[in-house]
């Protein structure tokens, strides 16, 4: 039996502001996201969990989070809806999925979002040497 599939974008969208969003373009609210065990806004806002370090605008780190069973594609900025520093976005879905794979997901379930942001390029690094 297959499994649907999950997938929520955080960041930006159209204006300023980091949230958690569905494809249709609704917001995922804290309550919603803890029922499908997706990382809160909070825990992905800038943080070392899931970003490397240091910030690089453009670099990015994939991370398989085997309890939930999620995949995040987790990136410093390209965002045009925000320019200031520290803005950073992820693409979060069910399973242990590969970068590839990941935005290719990305693409089919955000069209319209994905045309505006460049895929990361990975540093394999979260800085917690």
């Amino acid at each position: 039996m297959s499994q649907e599939t999950v997938i929520v974008y955080f960041g930006c969208w159209g204006a300023a502001g980091h949230y958690l969003w569905l494809p249709n373009k609704n917001t995922l609210y804290r309550h919603e996201s803890d029922k499908l065990s997706i990382p809160s806004a909070e825990k992905l806002d800038a943080t070392a969990l899931f970003l490397p370090h240091p910030e690089k605008v453009g670099a990015g780190v994939i991370t398989y989070l085997p309890a939930p069973n999620l995949t995040v594609l987790a990136w410093w900025g390209n965002n045009p809806w925000d320019e200031r520093g520290k803005v950073n976005s992820a693409v979060i879905t069910n399973g242990d999925v590969g970068e590839i794979a990941l935005w290719q997901r990305f693409v089919r379930y955000f069209p319209d979002l994905s045309e505006k942001l460049k895929q990361p390029l990975l540093t394999g690094d979260h800085g917690n040497e």
